[in-house]
């Protein structure tokens, strides 16, 4: 897994591209923390590039679970070009009214409604 971290008009694009493994989502979350706090509104997790979870179910509710974390550090999260198999475990489990889940990049960065802000 590779995380290359960008700003995009005030918004931090994060971008995990490759296999999702267990053992790197600690360096993502811990990446993601790292951001400025006064840039920390917005963050943008481009999926597209993502091949797949690693084959344990574990690594996806560890993802989800650290997703669910940073939402309640008052972070907006927008994923976008999330794989078809990930969008409907999402919204099998309930969670995809979670979060804020767009097809692409141009449509993760159009500015947030305040009642979405909350």
């Amino acid at each position: 897994m590779k995380i290359k971290i960008y700003s995009h008009q005030d918004t931090e694009v994060v971008e995990v591209t490759g296999l999702i493994r267990p053992e790197n989502l600690s360096e993502l979350k811990q990446k993601i923390q790292s951001l400025p706090e006064n840039k920390i509104k917005q963050i943008c997790i481009d999926s597209s590039q993502v091949c797949k979870f690693s084959v344990s179910d574990t690594c996806f509710t560890t993802y989800v679970g650290m997703l669910l974390q940073l939402k309640t550090e008052n972070v907006h999260l927008v994923l976008f070009g999330i794989n078809t198999i990930t969008e409907r475990l999402l919204r099998i489990l309930n969670l995809d009214s979670m979060f804020t889940i767009v097809p692409s990049l141009e449509d993760a960065l159009k500015p947030i409604p305040e009642e979405e802000l909350v």
